[in-house]
């Protein structure tokens, strides 16, 4: 299995792949790899890439290249946003045997008005699954964001995948918690804290998250 992360540009500092794989190497017990997909392997040399700069893709269009069959090798991905925060048990969601799982968008679940169905904060993605959604985005990348505009990567795997298992559905009820629900204490039976927009892990001020968002 590969755990997969995305770093491109510099949003986000090297701190917080290496806090991602400090929470996947507690929470999750079975072997597997920690991979980086980056347009900047140099800055991180202690952690296994693999270099996307030749792609050429912005932002979270960048999360497009996971969906690339070579680099995957056959093994099952799971993937984090790098401002997920990992707080318990991830087997789980290890243990899902589905084609492909992505999150139900936390900001629709809200009642915020989106087109998107799902949230690409966390994605599994099977062992060769999906062999044809990249060929289908790297034809005409440009045409793709485009279209996608400020609805993101996720709006274009909607559109290329629309048949996939919504994580929420298939996992225990509580295993997700989204910021907008933050409490001054951990629910029971959550393990994946989700962030989005201004809101992150560094700079959020309940102490639980602080004490998981750690090396």
């Amino acid at each position: 299995m590969i755990v997969a992360c995305v770093r491109s540009g510099t949003k986000y500092g090297t701190e917080y792949v290496y806090r991602l794989r400090a929470m996947v190497e507690r929470h999750l017990k079975i072997p597997h790899w920690f991979v980086c997909l980056t347009d900047s392997p140099e800055d991180m040399p202690d952690v296994m890439t693999v270099d996307i700069k030749r792609f050429g893709l912005p932002g979270w269009f960048a999360k497009m290249a996971l969906f690339d069959a070579p680099w995957r090798q056959g093994q099952r991905v799971l993937y984090f946003d790098l401002d997920t925060v990992i707080c318990d048990d991830l087997a789980p969601l290890a243990a899902l045997e589905v084609e492909f799982g992505v999150c139900a968008n936390f900001t629709k679940a809200k009642g915020y008005r989106t087109p998107c169905k799902y949230g690409s904060c966390v994605m599994t993605i099977g062992p060769g699954a999906l062999p044809d959604v990249w060929p289908q985005f790297i034809d005409d990348p440009e045409r793709w964001i485009a279209a996608a505009g400020g609805y993101g990567d996720q709006w274009i795997i909607e559109k290329l995948v629309p048949g996939a298992t919504l994580l929420q559905d298939a996992l225990p009820d509580g295993f997700f918690l989204g910021y907008r629900d933050l409490t001054s204490l951990k629910p029971p039976g959550c393990s994946l804290v989700i962030f989005a927009g201004s809101h992150k892990p560094h700079n959020c001020n309940e102490q639980w998250i602080a004490g998981e968002w750690t090396l």
